[in-house]
């Protein structure tokens, strides 16, 4: 085939003299200048690459994502099969349409009842020369979750961004869809569920058994256990490249993001708001962030942080009227309340301290 468009490719860009042959330099220079035209397209073609700005949204321009009808998933680069994509919609659909609108300020959509999963699917990030791969999926997943997409209506949605050839996924979860998982903790467990089948080509199995996985938790069956994925027997296999490790190197000349895959192992980086690891037996880097805080088991949905503070108001009130009582002069038994503050402790049914 590279034969037959090194033959053509002359054709279509030498020009010849009437009543001229060309000579044979020409025809050779007229080869070289071909073949450089040839080996551009393909370096274009193996270093197709996305920006943030260029992500289409599924609800609304559903056929740049690859997809037929508005989605939930977005898949601008082909990187699952068209069956693959369909499944993995109609598992996000089930999650939706089994779990109730927690929402509770406002009313969730007729087809947006319950939890909201949406993913994003690229064959690779393209990276500026001053940032890194790990840094733009975190600025990736917060965008789409939080401006970009924003499909929850009371921050009751999980958006997941997986990049297939940098190896990474990256999930964030609203504070109440976080609260219903039971924390981050969980959310954590699930995405290193995952991890191995992203060491090969495995991304729909893997992406599909994060939306599974959550399902199985809003019905409230106990967090799966990552040692417990399927995954890890996918990943064993001789073809799965599970010991692969992603090199990843910057042009700063085209910014074109290029990966070469080496063998062996090393550790992973991770920095600002995201908490990172290293799965030594998949080789892949995951990061897990959430609702722009760290990820620990310190984050508290907003109701309970209202509780708290309710908690410690009516502490200091207590306080407060102990106090104003012990120094009321001939308080009746009793009388140790707040209004004492004000002269309001009676005692035979005159003031305390007056006659």
């Amino acid at each position: 085939m590279l034969n037959i468009l090194v033959e053509r490719l002359p054709n279509a860009v030498k020009t010849t003299t009437s009543g001229m042959e060309s000579t044979s330099m020409e025809r050779s220079r007229s080869l070289e200048v071909n073949l450089l035209v040839l080996l551009s397209l393909v370096g274009l073609i193996t270093a197709v690459s996305y920006r943030i700005e260029n992500v289409p949204n599924p609800r609304t321009n559903y056929r740049d994502c690859g997809r037929q009808l508005k989605s939930w998933l977005c898949d601008p680069g082909a990187v699952l099969t068209r069956a693959q994509a369909d499944r993995l919609d109609l598992a996000i659909i089930d999650v939706i349409s089994s779990t109730p609108c927690p929402c509770f300020s406002s009313k969730c959509p007729a087809d947006e009842d319950g939890i909201i999963i949406s993913i994003l699917v690229v064959p690779k990030i393209d990276v500026p020369a001053s940032s890194s791969v790990d840094a733009e999926m975190r600025s990736w997943v917060s965008q789409l979750a939080t401006s970009r997409w924003k499909f929850g209506t009371c921050d009751n949605d999980i958006t997941i961004v997986h990049s297939r050839d940098d190896r990474r996924v990256v999930a964030y979860a609203g504070s109440i869809a976080n609260s219903k998982i039971g924390g981050t903790a969980c959310l954590t467990k699930i995405v290193q569920g995952a991890a191995p089948y992203f060491s090969g080509p495995y991304s729909a199995e893997g992406l599909e058994y994060i939306v599974t996985s959550f399902k199985k938790v809003f019905q409230g069956n106990s967090c799966p256990n990552p040692e417990d994925s399927p995954g890890h027997q996918l990943s064993s296999r001789p073809n799965s490249n599970s010991n692969s490790n992603v090199n990843n190197n910057n042009n700063n000349n085209n910014n074109n993001y290029n990966t070469n895959m080496n063998h062996g192992s090393s550790g992973s980086s991770g920095a600002g708001s995201s908490s990172s690891s290293h799965d030594g037996h998949s080789g892949s880097t995951y990061h897990f962030y959430d609702s722009g805080v760290d990820i620990n088991d310190t984050h508290l949905p907003w109701w309970a942080i209202m509780l708290i503070i309710l908690g410690i108001s009516l502490v200091i009130s207590l306080i407060i009227s102990i106090i104003c009582c012990i120094c009321c002069p001939g308080r009746a038994p009793g009388c140790c309340v707040f209004p004492c503050c004000c002269g309001g402790c009676y005692e035979h049914g005159h003031p305390a301290g007056k006659p």
